[in-house]
């Protein structure tokens, strides 16, 4: 009897670590609220101003919902081109910052710690395998680029996060502070921070969405291998990027980079890998996606 009894109450203890473990269970709320929010998300939106940002704590950590829609996705540097328009036909939930080292450490592992590791700065230093599985423990996944730059530029296709004047002190870049890349520096300009800074600095440089740090700070990951030429054989509707590839697209901008390059549509790739194994860079981070499942 003993040994039924400890059997049934393991399965019992199984049960409720399982529910709660990140990524199990109902984490979003199904308030009338919530709905008719999500309803519109499906339904899509044409322009920036029909849509007021939602937002949600999802295992301590604060998303927000993009409902779909289209955009002139593209910019001015060749790998930025053609400029296309692309259709993400499905809502998503959204990283409102880049991940940080406190949010990581909940939920993620690495090899090697951030260059700054003060807990609410971003969790750079990091291989792509473990920041994919950081979203995978979350229920979630690496945006794709589209996904990462719609959430930036809305329908309106903006070319900042706060619209489409370039203001140099609403993102983190290589100011007179930064003295990693003496070609990159501004010594006109002081934004505050040496190298990384919080992940929820600069509010008034939020998107449409509400997302923070989309201009600099840290390149962010996605989940797209890199090609240049992409971008002419891209689907209109929610594209992925190349099946295969060596590095990686890295979307937004840094602190060690000029101010120049802090636009939604700047695309990178990562840096060359090793024959076997993966790159880390004190310049790069990332955030992760939740899809909303089809009902």
């Amino acid at each position: 009897m003993r040994s039924y009894l400890s059997i049934i109450f393991m399965v019992i203890v199984t049960m409720v670590l399982i529910s709660c473990a990140p990524g199990a269970g109902q984490r979003f709320p199904k308030d009338d609220i919530y709905l008719s929010k999500l309803e519109q998300a499906r339904q899509g939106v044409s322009s920036n101003n029909e849509w007021e940002p939602y937002f949600w704590e999802v295992d301590g950590i604060t998303m927000t919902l993009v409902p779909s829609g289209c955009f002139m996705m593209g910019g001015g540097k060749a790998i930025e081109t053609p400029i296309h328009e692309v259709c993400l036909t499905e809502p998503y939930w959204f990283d409102v910052t880049e991940v940080s080292n406190a949010a990581f450490d909940r939920f993620g592992e690495a090899g090697e710690v951030s260059n700054n590791t003060n807990p609410n700065y971003p969790r750079e230093n990091i291989k792509y395998s473990e920041a994919a599985a950081f979203c995978e423990a979350r229920g979630g996944r690496m945006p794709t680029e589209a996904e990462w730059e719609y959430a930036g530029r809305g329908p309106d296709s903006l070319t900042y996060p706060w619209g489409n004047e370039f203001d140099n002190t609403l993102f983190n870049f290589c100011d007179r502070n930064c003295t990693i890349i003496p070609l990159h520096q501004d010594p006109d300009a002081d934004d505050g921070y040496a190298t990384t800074a919080p992940v929820d600095a600069f509010p008034d440089a939020a998107s449409w969405v509400g997302a923070l740090g989309m201009a600099g700070n840290v390149y962010e990951m996605v989940s797209d291998w890199y090609s240049p030429n992409y971008y002419s054989e891209s689907p209109r509707d929610n594209p992925t990027g190349p099946e295969s590839g060596r590095r990686h697209v890295v979307k937004g901008s840094c602190w060690g980079c000029p101010k120049e390059r802090g636009y939604l549509s700047h695309r990178d790739r990562s840096e060359v890998p090793p024959s076997e194994g993966e790159v880390r860079s004190i310049f790069v981070g990332f955030r992760c996606v939740i899809p909303i499942p089809k009902e």
